[in-house]
Parts: C-alpha cells; sequence; structure tokens
C-alpha cells in the first residue's frame, strides 16, 4: 500500500548500528531498510494522538482531546489504561527507561512524564501549536503543527540545545514526527513520510503510506499511521528492532556505532 520514492544516497547510509554497553551489557543491532509495507491491522486509535513503550511493550492512543491513554499489548488487544495529567496529547514518546514525553496541541508545549503516570518533569514552550515529539539515545526532538524548524532538547531538563529547519516540508504534522539515531521522519497530515539525516538536517528519502495520518506509534521497527481510524497503516524502516538487545556487551560505555 503506497509509493515508495528514494534518494540515490539512500542506500549509502545503510549499515549495522550496535549499542554496545559496559561489561556484561546488552547489545542492541539492527539495520535502515527501504520503508516495507506490511498488512493493515485494526484497533481503536481513539481519534487523533499515539505513541508506543519500548519498556511496557505497549501502544498507546490518547482519548482525544482528553487524558486518559489507553494501552494496548503487541497483538492489539486493550489492557488497560492511565491518565496522563493533561489534555491534548497529539503524540506521545516513550524512553526505554520508562519515563515519556508528550506533545500537547493547544497548549503549545512538549512535556516530560514520569512512567505511566501524571507526574510532570519539565516543559517546554515551542510559541504555537505542539505538532509531534521524540527522542533518540541522546536528545529530545520538537516541532509545532506547522513549519519547518526542529527544537533539539536536552532530555534531562527540557533546555533548549539549538533549532534547526528542515527544507521541504509537504504539509503539517499531527503526531508524526519519528527518531531513530542518525534519522528524523515526519509524517505528514497528507500522507508522506519524509525521510532526514539527524545530522546533516537534508532530505534523503521519501514514501507514502496511502492515507491521512493524524496518530502515529513507532515500535523500533514499524511505524504505524492511521487517519483516525480503526485502520492502521504499518510500514517497517529497519531490520531488527532498535530496542531489543541482540546479545551481551564487553567493556566499555554505551554508545552508537555505525558500521
Amino acid at each position: 500500500r503506497g509509493t515508495v520514492a528514494l534518494f540515490a544516497d539512500f542506500h549509502q547510509l545503510d549499515g549495522d548500528v550496535t549499542a554496545d554497553g559496559g561489561k556484561g551489557a546488552e547489545v542492541v543491532q539492527w539495520k535502515f531498510i527501504e520503508p516495507k509495507a506490511l498488512p493493515t491491522v485494526n484497533f481503536n486509535t481513539y481519534s487523533h494522538g499515539g505513541g508506543y513503550s519500548s519498556k511496557n511493550l505497549e501502544f498507546w492512543y490518547p482519548q482525544w482531546s482528553g487524558s486518559t491513554v489507553y494501552r494496548f499489548n503487541l497483538n492489539y488487544e486493550q489492557v488497560g489504561q492511565f491518565n496522563v495529567g493533561n489534555s491534548s496529547n497529539k503524540q506521545l514518546w516513550s524512553d526505554p527507561d520508562g519515563t515519556f514525553y508528550t506533545a500537547n496541541w493547544g497548549q503549545d508545549r512538549v512535556r516530560k512524564w514520569v512512567e505511566k503516570g501524571d507526574s510532570q518533569l519539565w516543559e517546554y514552550y515551542l510559541g504555537s501549536t505542539a505538532g509531534g515529539v521524540c527522542t533518540d539515545e541522546s536528545y529530545v526532538y520538537a516541532m509545532r503543527h506547522s513549519g519547518a524548524t526542529v527544537w533539539k532538547l536536552n532530555k534531562s531538563n527540557g533546555q533548549l540545545i539549538e533549532q534547526f529547519d528542515l527544507p521541504n516540508i509537504p504539509s503539517s504534522l499531527y503526531g508524526g514526527l519519528v527518531c531513530i539515531p542518525g534519522r528524523l521522519y515526519y509524517a505528514d497530515s497528507g500522507g508522506n513520510v519524509i525521510i532526514y539525516d539527524a545530522n546533516s538536517h537534508q532530505q534523503i528519502g521519501s514514501f507514502s503510506v496511502g492515507d491521512n495520518i493524524y496518530s502515529t506509534a513507532f515500535d523500533g521497527s514499524i511505524i504505524y499511521t492511521s487517519p483516525s481510524s480503526a485502520t492502521v497503516t504499518r510500514h517497517r524502516l529497519v531490520e531488527g528492532n532498535i530496542y531489543e538487545p541482540a546479545g551481551s556487551g564487553g567493556d566499555g560505555g554505551e554508545g552508537w556505532v555505525v558500521e
């Protein structure tokens, strides 16, 4: 479903990425691939907004535009809910330690929260409608509903590190920002996903999901998008999973290495 259009240098960036921890630590290994369409799945996305918790292995979909977040297991079965402590959650993004972030639409802010709770750790004011938030191993990235500017924030305290613009933003953002170490994905409301190099900030590819995008989740391998319906489109972005360990590491500090 949908079409794929990749620039020639897309394949030059393919490669194994390994997080090698300290003695006895876990090793995560995965590889970028051309986006691959998978069969759709069906479950209640509760309209706008979505996310995934890598610690809990759950999909999180907020009841728009309230503060209740519904939890789904890996079989897309609803297993519970929690209150996030704020409303208009256009996107949720979780770190492996369980803390998570929200892009709060009409409140013009991104926020960081304790695991599955309503205790806020920090917030950052974007100055206009918050469209999306995601993290890689080091930073938080946030964008407004419209515009090309990315706010790169400190994970610990939410302080601004830098701002930069992305080229060729096609439409508007409804919770469709995805971070993978080395890349940013902008899933716009028109159904296009633009792929950027996270370091150069240049576009390196794009593909279409074939429908509007008003909710997005990323499970470490697959991006899930929906036009505010129970039909969820899936595209695999990496081989392996950026969150799942593949073995044990040796001595040394944690870090990402492109091979």
